[in-house]
């Protein structure tokens, strides 16, 4: 009888077998450019401007942003006890009723995942203890950046320029728009923001 009795076990009092390996791990394609390529204003005609930046981003408006992620990430102008993240990111502000702000992680090629997230870098009410939250599964999506000539894969590599990225967050909603036709990131994804 396996039944729990409540009380704490571990794995191997358990027998639980090790999870069987699903294969090798699938290397991520490096970026096709370099991360400060990324970095700079893109707008959309709905959601408006956002500024992205990457840790090394000197601009005014961009060490406002860092000094608010200092406490949640390593490498920027400003002191934290975070380790350095574990691929290359850009940062921005995204004042809305559901995030303070955004992060992109790069995945491979010119794809990041993104999160809205509430940044707390001085706690909040007599606790300053700095925190972060999201909402798992609603606040999550990825970018897909255009890079040179056009649509996904045209025209990437060393020294192209970024033409703006595409946000995906209902990937069903993606999917759809493909089936129906949409011949590129800008056609098929929920929101087109265009490098300024």
């Amino acid at each position: 009888d396996r039944s729990l009795s409540g009380k704490a076990v571990s794995a191997h009092e358990l027998e639980i077998p090790p999870r069987a390996s699903t294969g090798p791990e699938l290397e991520a394609d490096p970026l096709p450019t370099d991360l400060e390529s990324f970095s700079g204003t893109y707008s959309n005609p709905g959601y408006g401007a956002v500024i992205l930046c990457t840790a090394q981003s000197t601009s005014h408006h961009c060490l406002d942003v860092l000094s608010s992620f200092a406490p949640f990430i390593a490498q920027t102008p400003f002191p934290s006890p975070i380790p350095a993240p574990t691929a290359p990111e850009l940062y921005a502000v995204w004042p809305r009723l559901w995030s303070s702000h955004v992060r992109l992680a790069h995945r491979s090629a010119a794809e990041f995942g993104f999160r809205f997230t509430s940044l707390f870098p001085e706690g909040y009410g007599a606790n300053v203890t700095a925190f972060e939250t999201s909402e798992s599964g609603e606040s999550e999506g990825r970018a897909v950046f255009v890079l040179g000539g056009g649509g996904e894969g045209e025209g990437e590599g060393a020294g192209a320029g970024v033409l703006g990225f595409g946000l995906e967050i209902d990937a069903d909603a993606v999917e759809a728009r493909k089936r129906a036709g949409a011949k590129d990131v800008k056609e098929w994804a929920d929101a087109w923001f265009e490098r300024v």
